[in-house]
């Protein structure tokens, strides 16, 4: 069966609702999902190494959430080969943050590509100026990601 990690950042909960939502279609087409809220590498890793998705809000100006963080900070200090990986990075922020828009999504998708993962799909930006519910700018990437495991 195919398994998706989807990794989460999340502030006030948008970030967390859509991973939630991304699950139930996932579900829907016998993909094996599992949500990782504040994650560490080792669960992640022991999940799956096959797909990831990072969902994640920005915070401040172009930073990570406090739940993603130290995810993030490890795959940066350990520098794991994750060639293996196919990833893909759905980022949500506000644009009239200007050139911090979406950075958390930013940061992850860069340093996943360092890492050597393979790109699923180009990354998602959804901006809250324009879609006040992020599935309804993300339903079709969505659907043509989880065509793709």
């Amino acid at each position: 069966m195919t398994q998706l990690a989807i990794i989460v950042g999340s502030v006030y909960g948008g970030a967390a609702d859509l991973a939630a939502q991304i699950q139930e279609k996932a579900q829907d087409k016998s993909i094996e999902v599992s949500i990782f809220d504040d994650a560490t590498l080792q669960q992640v890793t022991d999940f799956t190494t096959e797909h990831w998705l990072v969902v994640t809000s920005t915070t401040g100006q172009g930073d990570l959430p406090p739940n993603i963080e130290g995810f993030y900070h490890q795959l940066n200090d350990t520098f794991p080969m994750l060639s293996d990986t196919k990833a893909a990075v759905l980022a949500l922020g506000d644009s009239s943050y200007g050139e911090t828009f979406c950075g958390a999504g930013t940061l992850m998708a860069n340093l996943l590509d360092e890492l050597g993962c393979q790109q699923l799909m180009p990354a998602l930006h959804i901006d809250a100026c324009e879609h006040f519910e992020a599935i309804n700018g993300a339903r079709e990437w969505i659907d043509d990601l989880l065509a793709q495991l």
